[in-house]
């Protein structure tokens, strides 16, 4: 777990650091899915939350439909 916590950490840095929308929603994504596996909901949901609002941003259909799944 705590390679995958570091790994998506460092994912969201350079994909704001190279203002790439779409790159940091898919790690907040995927970083919301490793708290959920480890029964952090709280965190979970405040991270799917957080790339669904960028999905928004940037109109992305499939992925908005992606976190809307994940988010129960």
């Amino acid at each position: 777990f705590e390679k995958s916590r570091i790994y998506a950490e460092e994912a969201i840095t350079i994909a704001k650091e190279k203002d790439y929308a779409y790159g940091e929603a898919y790690a907040e994504n995927n970083l919301g899915f490793l708290f959920y596996s480890q029964n952090n909901l709280e965190k979970a949901e405040s991270l799917y939350r957080s790339a669904l609002s960028i999905y928004h941003e940037i109109d992305n259909t499939k992925e908005i439909a992606r976190t809307y799944n994940s988010l129960g």
